[in-house]
């Protein structure tokens, strides 16, 4: 599977967005760029530990993972090989289209 991701930088706000092709939203290539972009800070000795996504990619994943029912008091996590990530949707200021930040 091509990787069609686009890594944009914000030196404003110091951080890393990635932004998926509008056209390829499925569980698996969200998931993919997940993964890949944790194993690349990993690699970099980077910590990380939270993955803030655009509304539209957190409906997708919540779709699948089921995020949040009456059960869940805390943020839910996303697993990956390189550590887990606290979830949560983007704010207003951050939300862009299919895109993702992990901090």
């Amino acid at each position: 599977m091509p990787d069609n991701s686009e890594i944009a930088p914000n030196p404003a706000l110091d951080i890393l967005r990635v932004k998926l092709d509008e056209n390829q939203l499925s569980f698996e290539t969200i998931k993919s760029a997940i993964y890949a972009h944790a194993r690349f800070l990993y690699e970099q000795n980077a910590p990380f530990q939270k993955l803030l996504v655009s509304k539209d990619l957190f409906e997708i994943l919540n779709r699948r993972m089921v995020f949040k029912t009456a059960a869940h008091r805390d943020h839910p996590h996303f697993i990956t090989p390189y550590g887990n990530l606290e979830v949560e949707p983007m704010t207003d200021a951050l939300d862009e289209q299919a895109s993702f930040i992990i901090q």
